[in-house]
């Protein structure tokens, strides 16, 4: 039996329809929990983790889904699912020096510290960090058409909006992009590898695209079933 776990307060149900109307035998389960919920032990049991809407996570949350990660589990991070990690003690402590060295405002230094730490060790194993949200429409532009997931569909879609932009480093490969025009764009999928596992990040709520077939195609790319 092969698992994946999407995080948030729901999954569509179109998604659950049409993967249910694919595959009958039902060889793919898919299950719903709150990320405060979860634990590393939990974690173990699925191949697969989604993260959908959980914008804030623990340190101690983070550290579970990074240990998921190096032990071989595949994490996909949705939109700005992770994107803020709450602070500990030490961050406080920072923030507030951060606060009367530099002259700023606290909300300024508390800015700084929140984007030093969206995704934390997560985001550095991946390659990725955060910039910031935008509501910008976009185009989006497919730049490897041999990446498994995206094969199938046209090199560019329209229409698509809020998104998250991300910086991404040397071993990240990025099969699709955001564009609104000219040469401006920013990374809309980044995937990279950790030993003999993968991360993924896609820069929107999968349920923004406009295709559920995007979401059903990455489930299938990181939990690949055998029928006889």
């Amino acid at each position: 039996m092969l698992y994946s776990k999407l995080t948030g307060q729901s999954v569509p149900a179109e998604y659950l329809q049409l993967y249910n109307q694919i595959y009958r035998d039902k060889a793919l389960s898919l299950d719903t929990f709150d990320l405060k919920d979860s634990s590393g032990p939990l974690l173990s049991k699925y191949n697969l983790l989604i993260f959908t809407k959980a914008q804030t996570v623990s340190p101690t949350e983070l550290t579970d889904i990074v240990n998921y990660v190096l032990a071989g589990g595949k994490v996909i991070i949705t939109g700005n699912s992770l994107s803020q990690v709450e602070l500990t003690q030490r961050d406080i402590d920072e923030l507030l020096t951060k606060n009367k060295t530099l002259g700023g405002s606290y909300e300024k230094a508390m800015t700084q510290i929140m984007h030093m730490l969206a995704f934390g060790d997560l985001g550095k194993l991946g390659h990725f960090s955060y910039i910031g949200e935008t509501n910008k429409t976009t185009d989006f532009v497919i730049a490897d058409d041999t990446f498994p997931p995206l094969r199938g569909f046209q090199n560019t879609i329209s229409g698509l909006t809020s998104y998250v932009r991300v910086n991404y480093g040397v071993g990240a490969n990025v099969p699709a992009f955001l564009s609104s025009g000219g040469e401006d764009r920013d990374p809309a999928i980044i995937e990279s590898k950790v030993g003999n596992s993968r991360i993924m990040y896609v820069a929107f709520p999968l349920e923004n695209f406009p295709s559920p077939i995007l979401a059903l195609n990455l489930i299938d790319y990181y939990t690949p079933c055998s029928f006889k």
